[in-house]
């Protein structure tokens, strides 16, 4: 997943080093501003799932060391 979110975070960089500032007046290039910018937004979208998704493993991962904790708790206090 941390991969998946750098690969994502460099496609980001690139579509904004090719951003320049375009004439309005001019509709080949304002239709490539558009288009440069939703790619931007799908990237911003599925940069956010991928967050997401570490976020959730991570609470995940937490959860069960928790769990674990308990556990182990649980074993000593039945030795004693």
């Amino acid at each position: 997943m941390i991969t998946e979110y750098e690969k994502k975070i460099r496609e980001v960089q690139v579509e904004l080093s090719h951003i320049e500032p375009y004439k309005i007046d001019d509709n080949i290039l304002v239709s490539e501003r558009n288009r440069m910018e939703s790619i931007l937004i799908s990237n911003a979208e599925e940069i956010k799932e991928i967050v997401n998704n570490i976020k959730g493993q991570l609470e995940n991962i937490i959860l069960s060391k928790d769990i674990s904790n308990i556990d182990m708790t649980e074993a000593y206090a039945e030795e004693s």
